[in-house]
């Protein structure tokens, strides 16, 4: 049982530093989309994802192992928690374990956190190139009609930089 107990704990180890990798790429896309560094962008979201799957394999791994180890633990509950593992472990496992989810969840919240503000930031983003889209559209489509209502009817949009008048 210590060995694999150690073992997990070596694999939420190796999370935690994947995670914290994860992180840092994620605070640093904020300063590459506000410098709209397009290439660089791309990078790193190739990063990303590269450690998403690392960090899918390293998780396959510790589902497995709380699975192997709760049984002789006792632990009914379906699917058995790394909480509840904590729990029933007994010192040094108990520390380890309690410290190194902690330490996942804190690093899990600040990654959701900054996210949402890089979120934030990419809708804006959108909303202003739309919007600026929209009004060269308008300014150089064909002129109003009015409809029998009175209100303008919606003019097509070209788009067209020519003058229509010759």
């Amino acid at each position: 049982m210590n060995t694999l107990l150690s073992e997990l704990i070596d694999i939420l180890n190796r999370e935690i530093e994947l995670h914290k990798e994860l992180l840092s790429c994620i605070q640093q896309d904020r300063c590459l989309l506000v410098d709209l560094r397009v290439d660089d962008i791309f990078e790193n979201i190739k990063k990303k994802e590269t450690l998403s799957v690392k960090i899918k394999m390293l998780e396959e791994s510790r589902v497995s192992l709380v699975e192997q180890l709760s049984p002789h633990y006792g632990i009914s509950q379906q699917p058995p928690t790394l909480s509840d593992l904590a729990s029933a472990a007994e010192e040094p496992h108990r520390s380890a374990l309690n410290n190194s989810r902690s330490t996942l969840l804190a690093l899990l919240n600040s990654i959701q956190e900054i996210n949402q503000g890089n979120s934030l930031i990419v809708k804006d983003s959108l909303f202003y190139c739309n919007r600026s889209l929209d009004f060269l559209n308008h300014s150089f489509s064909a002129n109003p009609t009015y409809l029998n209502s009175g209100r303008i009817k919606d003019a097509a949009r070209f788009g067209s930089l020519l003058k229509r008048e010759i």
